[in-house]
């Protein structure tokens, strides 16, 4: 009796690791709005969510996608899009980096796959800013902007990967959703303060960035399996062997029961 209640037991602290581990893949760290550490702890989620054989690969090189998103946020702090007219820099990069995210994959460069998935999903992330996509877009506008979003700190969620179709679109469909609230965001630039609605909309303008990073770099994976196989194999052994082991001393376990019975 007493076996079964502490087995019981066992299975139910199981059962709650595995939902906090869970929670604790899709929940972020909260951070500043559009600076360099959301970016960075949204691609992290990113590689977390990943299929275990492609989260070994990408994990080990945390160093470059942090390294990779600190270059382009200060080449590029003034660049801009404007979604109505499809024009402006932020589109340009998003997809050319994504194009040498893919490349990079086709070569397994996986290193340099790594730094061009952080260079991504930084520009996913600014796509998703209402000032960069506003058509009044300026300079000064973004340097108050980025100085008001620097006094508040932003959660932000991973939702579940979801079909994607055309990347472009999908990227566009972002931009424009952000660009409903430009004027809301020049306003708060003008009375120097987010109210609380206001930075419930910046969070779920961010985590809607998150998922569709999330996607996109799904939509690229999937094509490319066949790298992975080897690194694949070695997981599922490894997951085997561990698999086996904790049999065997479950089996070690019930033999020395039955001694010690005897």
């Amino acid at each position: 009796m007493v076996f079964v209640v502490v087995r019981m037991r066992a299975v139910r602290a199981l059962a709650l690791g595995v939902v906090l581990l869970i929670l604790t893949l899709n929940a972020m760290p909260p951070a500043k709005a559009y600076t360099k550490a959301v970016g960075f702890n949204i691609a992290r989620t990113v590689v977390e969510n990943l299929p275990p054989e492609w989260r070994e690969v990408f994990s080990t090189y945390y160093n470059l996608i942090d390294s990779s998103i600190a270059e382009v946020h200060d080449t590029y702090r003034n660049a801009s899009y404007n979604p109505e007219t499809d024009v402006g820099l932020l589109m340009v990069e998003a997809l050319n980096h994504y194009s040498a995210f893919i490349k990079r994959l086709d070569e397994k460069r996986f290193p340099q796959a790594t730094e061009e998935l952080g260079r991504f999903v930084f520009f996913v992330t600014e796509l998703a800013n209402p000032v960069r996509v506003s058509k009044n877009f300026s300079k000064e506008m973004v340097v108050k902007w980025d100085s008001l979003v620097s006094k508040k700190i932003f959660k932000v969620s991973l939702g579940g990967a979801e079909e994607v179709s055309d990347v472009k679109e999908s990227l566009r469909g972002l931009a424009l959703e952000a660009a409903k609230y430009s004027d809301r965001a020049l306003q708060a630039i003008r009375e120097g303060e987010i109210d609380s609605e206001f930075k419930e909309v910046l969070e779920g303008l961010l985590s809607r960035a998150a998922t569709v990073s999330y996607s996109l770099v799904l939509k690229a994976l999937n094509t490319h399996f066949s790298n992975m196989l080897p690194y694949a194999l070695a997981w599922i052994t490894g997951s085997l062997a561990v698999g086996i082991a904790l049999l065997n001393y479950r089996w070690v376990v019930r033999r020395v029961k039955k001694i010690r019975r005897r």
